[in-house]
């Protein structure tokens, strides 16, 4: 493992609870919580100065049934190897992106470093790195952990239950909560990312009209849960096409298939219903169109697009972040 600046990060939100001997607890053995062990392992071998990892915004609130666990854990992990942290769930078309897409960013950076030093003097909420990349108006407390005074890991994964606001930062192994309000920004719309498509494959037939119909409607259908109950599913109406006068939906990774979620517009030259390209979910990400044309198949294209970021966010965290990484 090389020595490096900044080490960065997806990782799934599944998972993390403190390893268990019994079955129904499998913990960091999970195939998906795991991963964050082995940055934890990446961590304790190379203290990297800087950090930067993303998730889906849920990582907040999860589990279930233990609201913010998660996020303590991997908060007092940090703190253990002498991090502090800044995190905040953003809403990239709040600043100025197309698409609605909601996204959790966790910048860290090491104790001896000396954008450490200057945030333990600071305001953090107003002065600190994600503050400068994606500006707010208004700031208030909700919670304050003081995550050291479990007495380890498995002791957070047994007892830690609160909320993590919309925001916030870890300093000296406290996790200061705070519900944020965005400086919104003129986002891009959906029109501005669409073009004449002549693709005759992307528009829909009759029947996938008619099959969007149904699931885009309003419906309230008796199903049977594996245990033979009987219950009532419903879902609300959905709009027979999405709009082009507001930012997208979030992309998922069904993209272009006949799915409740995936996007069907009008096509801006003759109006006819049909999916998103390839192209333009690249660019609702903020990719060069064609980015994903490496000769994977047309689905594993819209695949990568629903798991990908809105590149325009990280550009912002990384422009305010870059001067402290040269100066380190």
């Amino acid at each position: 493992m090389p020595e490096a600046a900044l080490l960065t990060a997806g990782f799934p939100c599944q998972d993390y609870s403190v390893a268990r001997k019994t079955h129904e607890e499998i913990g960091i053995v999970g195939k998906k919580g795991v991963l964050w062990w082995e940055i934890a392992r990446i961590l304790r071998e190379r203290r990297m100065p800087f950090l930067l990892f993303e998730n889906v915004n849920r990582l907040l609130l999860s589990p279930k049934k233990q609201r913010g666990r998660d996020f303590a854990i991997i908060l007092r992990t940090l703190a253990e190897l002498g991090y502090e942290a800044e995190w905040r769930v953003v809403n990239a078309s709040d600043y100025g992106f197309p698409q609605r897409r909601r996204r959790t960013f966790l910048l860290c950076y090491h104790g001896r470093t000396r954008l450490a030093e200057r945030m333990r003097e600071a305001d953090v909420i107003s002065e600190g790195i994600l503050a400068k990349a994606l500006p707010t108006e208004e700031a208030k407390e909700v919670a304050l952990h003081d995550l050291m005074a479990f007495k380890d890991l498995a002791a957070v994964s047994d007892l830690f239950s609160g909320p993590f606001g919309n925001g916030g930062y870890l300093r000296e192994g406290k996790a200061h909560a705070f519900e944020l309000v965005t400086r919104k920004e003129e986002p891009l719309l959906l029109k501005d990312v669409l073009f004449h498509e002549r693709d005759e494959r992307l528009y829909l037939s009759p029947s996938q009209e008619e099959k969007f119909a149904f699931l885009r409607g309003a419906k309230k259908i008796v199903r049977k849960s594996a245990l033979g109950e009987e219950y009532l599913y419903q879902e609300g109406r959905m709009s027979e096409y999405d709009s082009a006068y507001l930012p997208a939906r979030t992309m998922l990774t069904s993209e272009g298939s006949v799915n409740r979620s995936s996007h069907v517009v009008k096509d801006p030259g003759n109006g006819r219903l049909r999916f998103l390209s390839p192209e333009e979910c690249e660019r609702l990400n903020g990719f060069p169109a064609g980015w994903t044309d490496t000769g994977m198949s047309k689905g594993r294209r819209y695949f990568t697009m629903g798991n990908a970021l809105v590149t325009g966010i990280v550009g912002r965290i990384g422009d305010a972040l870059l001067p402290y990484v040269k100066e380190e």
